[in-house]
């Protein structure tokens, strides 16, 4: 795989309205943004795709359900107010249904265990707020619920995203699996002339270079010198004015390393006031990152929801100790001399170790005190609590 010289900030779109909302979203957006791209360098030195917006809704839809210390380290590694009424205000504005002049999608789902209840008001706020909808499953078969879950997510992502959750992943502890999917195609505005497509070189570095497909063209388009990055910022713009890609350039070969130590300024929308006729040239390239997103939110200070302290009360009715145990994405894009397709879908699974053999003795048990050794102490009844004696 070459190495991307140029940084793909993902569809840079008017998703919300302009308002103080909006713009208090979209600077949450790129805080988050800078910091998920500085963990993904770490494991990923070279070509990937994410979709921060589809992991921030689900860490969103987690926060809802979340209290303590668990709900205040989602919101601090997501980069959002600690507050449940707040973020439910930040995302609920979000507008992210198109299907005029290019399609977009974002859906949620939440898929229950058959005999796990939630918390009513949270299940308001799953279907009001973030539009999910809720099924439920057993996911002791869980091939059965891999499928069920995978299909969705297919058509949802119009069979971009395949094979997302893998069987083995669920199990009879299995609570609840969040699911978030995100679908994108737009043509441009001009499109490049396939038959201008010409293999071309294409640095790694100052001493290795290699062919790829190099779309062509020229145009009138914003374009922007920005001398404190070392960098030049094109903008490419979809058949409709909400959505357009911005190609970030470094100036030097080896630029890279300075653009992706300042990411917070590389992913503010730069200041398009040049229009310029522009010869441009950019590879033509298909791509699929699968990503485990465990290791980077906890190294993003959400660890607590990882363990058997975590607190999802604003989720649940009864005393279950529900955690969670996996968080994934897959995201795919391709650009070609057309336009741009791209999916992503995030899932997060929760378990409750105590749900796999629930226990509640709320009606009428018999009891055993057992000796390991002599046998039976003792063995009783206990029918009705009103009866029992209490000595002092």
């Amino acid at each position: 795989m070459f190495h991307l010289a140029t940084i793909l900030l993902c569809l840079s779109a008017t998703f919300i309205k302009i308002d103080a909302l909006s713009e208090e979203f979209k600077r949450i957006n790129v805080l988050f943004t800078a910091d998920l791209y500085k963990e993904l360098l770490k494991t990923n030195p070279e070509n990937f795709v994410v979709c921060p917006l589809s992991i921030e809704t689900v860490l969103a839809m987690l926060h809802a359900g979340a209290g303590g210390r668990t709900a205040k380290e989602l919101a601090d590694g997501s980069k959002v107010p600690d507050n449940s009424i707040k973020v439910q205000n930040l995302f609920k504005e979000l507008k992210l249904q198109e299907e005029q002049l290019y399609t977009l999608r974002s859906v949620n789902k939440l898929y229950l265990a058959n005999r796990f209840s939630i918390n009513g008001n949270y299940r308001e706020i799953v279907r009001n707020v973030f539009k999910a909808e809720i099924e439920n499953v057993n996911f002791s078969n869980n091939e059965n619920a891999a499928r069920t879950i995978n299909y969705w997510v297919e058509n949802q992502t119009r069979n971009k995203i395949k094979d997302l959750i893998k069987a083995e992943y669920l199990g009879p502890y299995t609570v609840s699996v969040l699911v978030n999917a995100i679908y994108f195609n737009a043509d441009w505005l001009d499109p490049f002339d396939s038959l201008l497509t010409k293999q071309s070189r294409f640095h790694l570095n100052r001493a290795q270079q290699v062919d790829v497909e190099m779309m062509r063209t020229v145009l009138d388009t914003p374009i922007y010198v920005n001398d404190q990055l070392g960098a030049t910022f094109l903008e490419l713009p979809y058949k409709s004015e909400d959505v357009s890609m911005t190609f970030v350039l470094p100036q030097d070969i080896d630029g890279m390393p300075r653009l992706e130590a300042n990411m917070q300024e590389v992913l503010k929308r730069q200041p398009f006031d040049d229009v310029r006729q522009v010869t441009i040239a950019i590879p033509k390239f298909k791509m699929e990152t699968s990503i485990s997103l465990e290791p980077i939110l906890k190294n993003l200070g959400i660890r607590d929801a990882f363990t058997g302290s975590a607190n999802f009360s604003a989720m649940t009715i009864n005393d279950h100790n529900v955690f969670l145990t996996r968080v994934e994405q897959k995201a795919f894009i391709e650009v070609t001399e057309k336009g741009t397709t791209a999916g992503a879908a995030t899932f997060a699974i929760s378990e409750d170790r105590s749900f796999g053999a629930t226990f509640i003795a709320n009606r009428p048990f018999i009891y055993i005190l057992r000796h390991n050794t002599n046998g039976i102490l003792f063995v009783g009844k206990f029918s009705n609590p009103v009866g029992t004696k209490v000595s002092e």
